[in-house]
């Protein structure tokens, strides 16, 4: 997907040895959302959401991961992104990684 000038890849993984989420920056400049395939389907949007606040948030130039997800847990409550927005969230479930 393409948002606000960031190329997004998710992946719904079967095997995340307990992680929800996580996002990665990617050598040719785009980003990697790797999700939990066990999470039902708001969880997965919620980490889904979580993890698109580390990429517009630029948080791949900070070094201190406890602040990183201390800022982005502060926006929980505040940053909302709609369904029409996102509206592939319904088909997110299509993606799996083997």
């Amino acid at each position: 997907m393409y948002y606000k000038g960031y190329y997004i890849n998710v992946v719904i993984l079967d095997e995340s040895y307990g992680v929800p989420g996580c996002v990665r920056h990617n050598s040719d400049d785009s980003y990697t959302i790797f999700i939990d395939a066990s999470l039902n389907y708001e969880k997965q949007h919620e980490v889904f959401l979580h993890e698109i606040r580390h990429i517009l948030g630029d948080d791949f130039s900070e070094s201190d991961v406890q602040m990183i997800e201390m800022k982005n847990h502060m926006h929980d409550y505040y940053f909302e992104i709609s369904a029409e927005t996102f509206p592939y969230m319904k088909t997110m479930r299509m993606i799996n990684a083997n």
